[in-house]
């Protein structure tokens, strides 16, 4: 897949075989070795390897997916541009990379005609793209399930969406202010993205994270190429170009961060570092400041908070998630792995998007060593809702049980980017540098967990921690922070 630029790791073998063999029956090709003469004969059969990366990748998506984003651009970015822009060339142009099934390109049209009626004279083009020509074909007939609508107001849905049956149409003025076409981001000319001068906007969310490292940086370089001196870069939650490019520089408002082109004479001299401070946990500020994020401070166009969509989803009180969700975690920690899966199967059957419900069964199928189906479950989980701590924390488990350290280092401090007082994840980061032989890390993050654990009442429980009471994990870490040595084989693995 090296051509692709698909990241795919040793877990993600068996996906790969599926979609192959999917591929095969689709074609009627009946040996490997005739299917690869079809990869490799672009001339004839050049749309069978993007047949093959759509098989492998995950369009699921919906309007207005995360709000805050929206809001950023809505409320900084886009008066940012427009006053650069209002006395010269009245023109914006938005770039949606990966845009599956249109949501997100018609969630920018819509927002702009919502806040901004003044831009009517101003020429808006709004670009999309994505590899998969299915998605983009249902994203030009537009038509939607009311579960893609669920961040969409009463209010907005009435103005632009008919009902059609149980789907959702589109209106016709929004449809024609946005251009589709089929584009394979790692393609090596991107001159036809910017035959009509470069983007002020690109968004390039829950994409990144499906490439290697190779072709994150390919498709990085070429999207800055494409955007304007100044312009904006729009990635997921997920996803960071910290230490991969020196052509942005991090921006962050209250609830969220972007990217912002630096000016070419600037570039040369900005170094890369990390320099992490011994003392620890850290807060959000200090975070921020370590990987060099600035306060957004250009106009801001203070208004309400939108009538244009909904804020998240919240547990449904009605239907008791939040009691739920507390008694399955709950029976989990005391391993009673059946009474639990029946909580979750009771959280799905009441709301079959429910974030925590589809995590939750995570946890029973990776403790059950499905290991593949708990993977794609993350997935799911963080299609619903990308800032719960605990995918990350599942995702780390499993890269453990693999072997893969890296990447279990990173979800571990995904968890702790969205929230840094989870304990477990600092004394499993310790555990996990001391396998590395990275003590210095370690130390750090035993005493990180040491700190969290002095403030907790010692009757506080503690989930994930492999059945470890608070006291017994400050012992370990204060033997670990007096002894150097091998890490202790107790935790939150899996078994």
């Amino acid at each position: 897949m090296e051509k692709s630029g698909l990241l795919i790791e040793d877990r993600r073998i068996p996906d790969l075989e599926q979609a192959i063999a999917t591929r095969m029956v689709s074609l009627g090709v009946f040996s490997f070795e005739e299917y690869y003469q079809l990869l490799s004969e672009s001339s004839s059969h050049e749309n069978e390897l993007d047949q093959l990366i759509v098989s492998l990748t995950v369009g699921e998506t919906h309007f207005f997916r995360t709000p805050a984003q929206f809001d950023a651009l809505r409320t900084c970015i886009l008066p940012d541009l427009i006053r650069r822009k209002e006395s010269s060339q009245k023109k914006l142009r938005i770039f949606s990379a990966g845009c599956a099934t249109g949501e997100e390109p018609y969630s920018i049209v819509m927002l702009i005609r919502e806040t901004f009626p003044e831009l009517e004279n101003w020429e808006i083009e709004v670009i999309a793209c994505d590899i998969n020509r299915e998605f983009l074909d249902q994203a030009r007939v537009s038509l939607y399930s009311e579960r893609k609508l669920k961040l969409v107001s009463p209010e907005i849905r009435q103005r632009y969406f008919t009902p059609r049956g149980k789907l959702f149409e589109l209106c016709d003025g929004i449809k024609k202010q946005v251009k589709f076409f089929q584009f394979n981001l790692t393609d090596p000319d991107y001159q036809r993205l910017k035959s009509d001068g470069h983007f002020d906007v690109i968004f390039c969310r829950n994409v990144l994270i499906y490439f290697n490292e190779g072709a994150v940086q390919h498709v990085v370089r070429k999207l800055s190429e494409i955007l304007s001196e100044a312009g904006y870069l729009i990635l997921g939650y997920s996803e960071t170009i910290y230490q991969i490019s020196k052509e942005f520089r991090s921006i962050h408002t209250e609830d969220t961060f972007f990217y912002q082109k630096l000016p070419s004479e600037t570039r040369p001299w900005r170094e890369i570092k990390v320099s992490l401070p011994q003392k620890r946990p850290l807060a959000r500020d200090e975070w921020l400041r370590i990987i060099g994020s600035e306060p957004y401070t250009g106009p801001r166009l203070d208004l309400p908070r939108p009538d244009l969509t909904l804020p998240e989803p919240a547990p449904d009180r009605g239907n008791g998630e939040e009691k739920l969700w507390e008694e399955g975690m709950r029976l989990f920690g005391q391993e009673a792995f059946e009474k639990a899966h029946e909580v979750f199967e009771r959280m799905l059957s009441r709301n079959p998007d429910s974030a925590r419900g589809h995590l939750g069964m995570g946890f029973i199928l990776g403790n059950r060593g499905e290991d593949n189906d708990a993977r794609s479950t993350c997935n799911r989980v963080r299609e619903l809702d990308a800032l719960m701590p605990e995918v990350y924390l599942l995702q780390a488990l499993l890269d453990e049980k693999n072997a893969d350290l890296k990447e279990a280092v990173k979800n571990y401090h995904r968890v702790l980017w969205l929230d840094p007082e989870y304990i477990i994840a600092y004394f499993n980061l310790g555990n996990l540098y001391l396998c590395m032989n990275r003590e210095e890390d370690a130390r750090r993050q035993f005493k990180n967990a040491l700190g969290l654990l002095e403030k907790k009442d010692k009757h506080f429980s503690l989930c994930f921690s492999g059945g470890l009471s608070p006291q017994a994990l400050k012992q370990i870490c204060l033997a670990q922070l007096n002894l150097p040595g091998t890490p202790s084989q107790e935790g939150s693995r899996f078994e």
